[in-house]
C-alpha cells in the first residue's frame, strides 16, 4: 500500500504542482510552476540513484525491513516538506523522497520476483540430477 500511495503522489505531480507552487509563493512571491519543476526531477533522480542500493538491502536485511527504512524515508521527507520555504529545501526533501521511493518499491517486488525463477531454476537443476542419478545407477 506504501508504494502504491508514493507512486500516486509522484505521478499526481502534474496536479499538485500548483498547490506546491501557490504554498511557496507565500515566501517568494516570483515563483512560477515552471520554477518549482526541479523538484520532480529530483524525486526521480533518487528513486533512480537508490533503486540498486534497495535491491542490496533487501537481498541483505529482507524485504520488510528495506520496506520499513523506506517507508521511514518517505515520513520523514512528508514532514520536512511542510517545513520548507524555498524551491531548494523542497527540492531536497523530494530528492529524500525519491531515495526513500527507489529504497522500498521495486527491489523487495523484483527480488521475491527473481528468488521465486531461481527456485524453480534450482528445482528444476535437481530435478534433472535425480534423474541422471538413476539412469546411471540403474546402467551399473
Amino acid at each position: 500500500m506504501q508504494c502504491h500511495l508514493c507512486y500516486g503522489t509522484l505521478y499526481c505531480w502534474g496536479n499538485s504542482t500548483i498547490y506546491i507552487t501557490s504554498y511557496l509563493r507565500q515566501f517568494d512571491s516570483s515563483l512560477t510552476t515552471h520554477d518549482t519543476l526541479p523538484i520532480f526531477a529530483g524525486a526521480l533522480l533518487g528513486q533512480a540513484i537508490t533503486m540498486p542500493v534497495g535491491g542490496y538491502l533487501e537481498d541483505v536485511l529482507g524485504g520488510q525491513v528495506t520496506s520499513l527504512i523506506s517507508a521511514l524515508l518517505i515520513a520523514t521527507s512528508s514532514f520536512l516538506s511542510a517545513q520548507c520555504t524555498t524551491v531548494t529545501t523542497m527540492l531536497l526533501c523530494q530528492l529524500l523522497f525519491g531515495v526513500g521511493m527507489g529504497t522500498g518499491y521495486v527491489p523487495p517486488m523484483v527480488g521475491e520476483e527473481s528468488r521465486a525463477k531461481s527456485d524453480e531454476r534450482r528445482a528444476a537443476s535437481n530435478e534433472r540430477r535425480a534423474k541422471q542419478e538413476r539412469v546411471v545407477a540403474f546402467h551399473r
